[in-house]
């Protein structure tokens, strides 16, 4: 079974979100500059709480995917001001058909399907543009310590670390954009822009 379904949101929030870490203010920062692309329709694979979903507004479809179902209901409760323009996907990545869109929002979800599942999922996809985030780790664990990081132990087990350079040559796209974000803990974030 995958782990995500059984993670709390505030015990996921409160690690991500801790001073040491810093990531989940790092991924709201990062989800506001791939909303300049201004996308009419635009889909979050992983989108747990909705973190950056204040950014989204300017779209005319935003579709909040999520394989943890508690997860889509907080995200709905905290950003009903979206109204209809906010659909609710729970699905498993592994096995979803996405909506059509013209962005697709893929921050720290390669680690948790892998390369070749990711390749897979955007082959069945419709999309303009996906826009990813993936963790480089310089030697650390993929789970940092914090004070709610041994309830999301399960969730170490289930990583793959992804090789930058391989992800770009196995998905085939053209890299259209690509950025660093050192974090605190001796890690990074690394986005880069696909189109299709």
């Amino acid at each position: 079974m995958n782990p995500w379904k059984n993670i709390e949101l505030e015990d996921y929030e409160t690690h991500m979100g801790s001073e040491k870490i810093f990531q989940l203010q790092t991924l709201n920062a990062i989800m506001a500059e791939q909303m300049k692309y201004a996308p009419r329709a635009v889909a979050v694979l992983g989108a747990a709480g909705g973190n950056g979903f204040e950014h989204l507004n300017t779209a005319d479809e935003i579709y909040a995917v999520d394989i943890n179902e508690s997860f889509l209901k907080q995200c709905a409760n905290r950003h009903d001001y979206l109204g209809d323009k906010l659909r609710l996907v729970h699905a498993d990545l592994n096995q979803a058909v996405l909506p059509p869109c013209d962005l697709l929002i893929c921050n720290l979800i390669i680690e948790y399907l892998g390369i070749k599942a990711f390749a897979a999922l955007l082959e069945r996809s419709k999309f303009n543009i996906v826009s990813c985030v993936i963790q480089r780790n310089h030697g650390e664990s993929f789970v940092s310590p914090s004070k709610t990081a041994e309830k999301l132990k399960p969730l170490g087990d289930f990583h793959h670390d992804i090789d930058e350079e391989e992800l770009t040559k196995s998905l085939k796209l053209k890299t259209i954009f690509r950025n660093s974000h050192p974090l605190p803990n001796n890690k990074e974030f690394i986005r880069i822009d696909f189109n299709s």
